[in-house]
């Protein structure tokens, strides 16, 4: 019996401790699964402030889209070259309602095609807050430039009376491509030369106006034809004209500084050479006064509130819409390849004199058209998520 309590009493002092042990050890796999958890929790919560943050960036990228077609400068975006020979960049810009800033590159891919790169940040990325830039969103978007609707019924259209005088004055309803254009294609089959609300507007014509008809007799026309062009006025066209001058006396000519056009309001583009520097700046130009232009050349689209005459050696590539009349100088030899409107109003009379030329062209109005157009988004995929 002595025995068996000796043995008993020393097998419980051999366990001495083995409560204290397990019970450190389970204090630390309890522990261990506590951080884990933690530690589980925390990297679950970044995730998700990652992937909000990326939401967030790409919302802002693809708001950048919009806001890049809003605030379109076609003066400038419509006249780059090509890719990969230009692109526009635009710094960083917030985000309307400041929840980001993006960055936007626009590339011409085709004379129509454009292709907007937007690269986005939200504002705690873009702060530093988040180490390493934290998170991004970068879209890219095709856009096709919306030509304005000017509707051209003959190389010369006219809404009063107009007279040819002496001299070799001719308005040609064949389709003319500009001398130096190489990239227009084959002539267009011809209009109208003289487009005219009623028989007794058009006097001393007979050889000096051709077309198919020569003379076409419209008693539809209407103020409309000279202010509305689609959906746009000429309100509108006058209140984005990259040039505005008075009334007076001008010569235009392209400038060119180091290899480089320059937007200046006498530097009407570069038609006679398109190839030059000026060869792609196709500007509107708002007369708000009579005007009279003497020599030199332009291209884009003249729009005069008052009087226009041309004289010299001056000449024009594109849309020339008039709201009084319009008329040529004796001694002169004015050139127009395009398209020529005059309203005519208070009674204005369109006259000619010299040795003026009015040509339609296609290819003239087309390239006109295209750089003073506005962008707008393909229909269907028109975007792509870029790296």
């Amino acid at each position: 019996m002595l025995n068996r309590m000796s043995e008993t009493r020393a097998g419980m002092r051999d366990r001495r401790g083995v409560a204290l042990m397990t019970v450190i050890v389970a204090t630390v796999v309890v522990g261990v699964m506590a951080a884990g958890a933690v530690f589980v929790g925390i990297q679950e919560q970044r995730m998700g402030e990652g992937v909000r943050r990326l939401g967030k960036s790409a919302g802002v990228a693809e708001g950048g889209t919009v806001e890049t077609l809003q605030g379109w400068n076609w003066s400038t975006n419509n006249n780059i070259r090509l890719y990969p020979l230009d692109s526009v960049q635009i710094a960083n810009a917030a985000s309307p309602n400041g929840v980001g800033v993006y960055r936007a590159t626009s590339y011409r891919l085709t004379p129509q095609m454009y292709l907007l790169d937007v690269t986005a940040r939200d504002s705690t990325s873009y702060s530093g807050i988040v180490p390493d830039n934290g998170a991004r969103g970068r879209i890219g978007m095709l856009a096709r430039i919306v030509p304005l609707n000017v509707t051209v019924k003959g190389a010369l259209t006219v809404g009063g009376p107009v007279v040819f005088g002496g001299g070799n004055v001719y308005v040609q309803g064949q389709d003319n491509v500009p001398p130096g254009w190489t990239t227009c294609g084959a002539p267009d089959t011809a209009l109208a030369g003289v487009v005219a609300k009623k028989p007794g507007d058009v006097t001393n014509s007979a050889g000096q106006v051709t077309g198919n008809p020569n003379v076409l007799i419209d008693p539809t026309m209407d103020s409309t034809w000279f202010t509305m062009f689609g959906t746009t006025t000429y309100t509108q066209l006058a209140a984005v004209a990259s040039i505005t001058l008075p009334g007076g006396s001008y010569s235009p000519a392209p400038s060119v500084v180091g290899g480089v056009c320059q937007n200046t309001t006498t530097n009407w583009g570069d038609g006679n050479t398109p190839t030059n520097p000026c060869g792609t700046r196709f500007p509107i130009i708002h007369l708000t006064g009579d005007a009279t232009i003497m020599n030199g050349q332009g291209q884009g689209i003249i729009l005069a509130d008052g009087n226009l005459t041309f004289g010299g050696t001056f000449t024009f590539y594109g849309i020339i819409i008039v709201k009084g009349g319009f008329s040529t100088l004796a001694g002169g030899n004015p050139k127009v390849y395009g398209a020529l409107m005059a309203q005519s109003i208070n009674l204005a009379t369109t006259a000619f004199a010299g040795d003026a030329v009015i040509n339609y062209s296609k290819c003239a109005l087309l390239k006109t058209k295209d750089a003073t157009g506005i962008p707008a988004q393909l229909r269907s995929r028109n975007w792509i998520e870029l790296m």
